[in-house]
């Protein structure tokens, strides 16, 4: 059973497979509901990967018994983001199925591993690897097609940016994709945490890599941290403080490191 491929986005209007995700299960609050519906009324870039997922739910629905379901909902029952959130009532049991493959922990299938980091943790990264989606762990191999999906949590209001720092050098801001200040995150009442559009795809490049994700109280210049970031000696990356980019005091860095190796075996 394969999870349909991502990579089908064209526009920055364009619906994450998380927002299709919480549509296909009935768990996307009205608000989102009714402007995703519009943008699927206008877009089949969308449509189509909106009837794949709903395609692919109802074929989990086949290769489990309704115990097998409830027992994965119950181990995913305390979620990493709102659009993971096992079956809540009204939800039917086809997407506490489906859910379960948002919610695993770790490559090899075992829930609740969790993440390591450096400094202090407040970015997390999902992986979508040949079906199965799991957490990221820092420093471990990634292959080409990898899909990475941003996290953060919604505890607080924080401006926010993630770059990714090549060992050539080259930077890349992958959030906020546009424009040179930092995107604002407000609390959520619900908690939970802000998933990160759109989701990036890893290419054929191999080796080290790095994830810098920065959030601070006040707002920041993308591009002058991005511009200290290129400075940055591979070795340093890990280690890197606001200063180091030029950033506001009291601000957070981590960093996530990429291993990125050749196609992964069959």
């Amino acid at each position: 059973m394969t999870f349909p491929p991502a990579g089908r986005r064209v526009g920055p209007d364009c619906l994450s497979d998380a927002r299709l995700d919480a549509l296909v299960c009935g768990l996307a609050p009205a608000a989102v509901k009714a402007r995703a519906d519009a943008h699927l009324a206008s877009c089949e870039p969308c449509r189509r990967r909106y009837a794949e997922l709903r395609e692919f739910a109802a074929s989990m629905r086949g290769h489990m018994s309704d115990a097998a379901i409830a027992a994965q909902a119950a181990r995913a029952a305390k979620p990493r983001a709102r659009w993971m959130r096992p079956a809540a009532a009204g939800a039917t049991a086809l997407c506490a199925a489906a859910l379960i493959l948002l919610v695993v922990r770790a490559g090899d299938g075992r829930p609740d591993a969790g993440i390591r980091t450096k400094g202090s943790d407040f970015f997390s990264v999902q992986v979508l690897r040949r079906g199965q989606t799991f957490l990221g762990t820092t420093g471990a191999p990634y292959y080409p097609g990898d899909t990475l999906q941003f996290a953060i949590p919604a505890d607080r209001p924080r401006h926010v940016a993630v770059f990714d720092r090549e060992a050539s050098g080259a930077v890349t801001v992958f959030h906020p994709w546009r424009g040179h200040r930092s995107a604002f995150l407000a609390p959520l009442a619900t908690a939970g945490e802000h998933i990160l559009d759109p989701p990036i795809a890893l290419d054929e490049t191999r080796g080290r890599e790095w994830l810098v994700a920065v959030a601070c109280g006040t707002p920041f210049d993308t591009a002058i941290a991005a511009e200290r970031l290129s400075d940055v000696s591979p070795d340093a990356v890990g280690g890197l403080a606001a200063g180091d980019l030029d950033l506001p005091a009291g601000c957070t860095v981590q960093t996530f490191e990429l291993d990125k190796r050749p196609e992964a075996s069959q």
